[in-house]
Order: C-alpha cells, then sequence, then structure tokens
C-alpha cells in the first residue's frame, strides 16, 4: 500500500532540505577560497537528511542522531544493495561536528576531501530519489 499524502509530502520535505544543503556544499567548495568546513558538514547533513527521508517514506521510526550508520540499519532492512553506498557515506559522520568548532578535530580536512564529501553526497542522493521515484 503506498504512502498516504501527508507522508509523500514530509518525504518531498525532507529530500527538499537535504538537496538545499547539497547545493550550498557545491556552492562552498568552489568559493574562494574554499569553505571546507561548511562543505564537509553540509554533506554529512544532505546525506542524513535524504536517508531519514527515505525512512519516513517507508514508515520507519528513527532517533534525532547524526549518525549515517545507525540511520542505516533500517534502511539496509528495506533496500539491502545500499550497504556499500551507505558504508562509504558513513565516513561522513564525523563531519557533523569535526569542522565545525575550533576545537573538534585534529586532522586537517583538504580540497580533496571536501570533494569526495561531495561525490558520496551525490550518489547517495541520486540512489535515494531514484529509488523514491517520487515526483
Amino acid at each position: 500500500m503506498p504512502p498516504d499524502q501527508k507522508i509523500i509530502d514530509l518525504t518531498h520535505q525532507w529530500l527538499e532540505k537535504a538537496s538545499q544543503d547539497f547545493n550550498l556544499a557545491k556552492l562552498a567548495i568552489n568559493a574562494n577560497p574554499p569553505f571546507l568546513g561548511a562543505v564537509a558538514f553540509l554533506c554529512q547533513q544532505s546525506v542524513e537528511k535524504s536517508i531519514k527521508g527515505f525512512l519516513v517514506f517507508h514508515g520507519k521510526k528513527f532517533r534525532k542522531v547524526h549518525d549515517i550508520n545507525e540511520l542505516a540499519g533500517p534502511v539496509l532492512e528495506i533496500v539491502s544493495s545500499l550497504d556499500d553506498l551507505l558504508k562509504e557515506a558513513d565516513t561522513l559522520t564525523a563531519y557533523a561536528v569535526a569542522y565545525r568548532y575550533p576545537d573538534a578535530s585534529k586532522e586537517e580536512l583538504t580540497v580533496e576531501k571536501a570533494r569526495e564529501a561531495i561525490e558520496i553526497t551525490d550518489k547517495v542522493l541520486t540512489e535515494i530519489k531514484g529509488l523514491l521515484k517520487l515526483r
């Protein structure tokens, strides 16, 4: 049985927020100089929100967390073929806080790592939107 219109609308809202975060990340990587911390954070947020939209669509409950691995669990119960992609996306989990605060991370964020985050985010968004096939 397909979800009711309220669920579809809420799913669209999650995916719209995910897309906005991703679009901002793409703007931030192209700034001069690039806003690398913002790219990392926005990519993590985009993936998190796209997963939450997927879970809402399928009637799955989730905690208010930023942990992509935790959120991936119920997704994989629905579509196990996303396992490798969501494991790759879990590398973004640390970006929820790592570059937002002066003392949160010791590891330098490079342009290359930020571009990898954008690539991962693009794959996740594309895959989830394709699976949901919402108009």
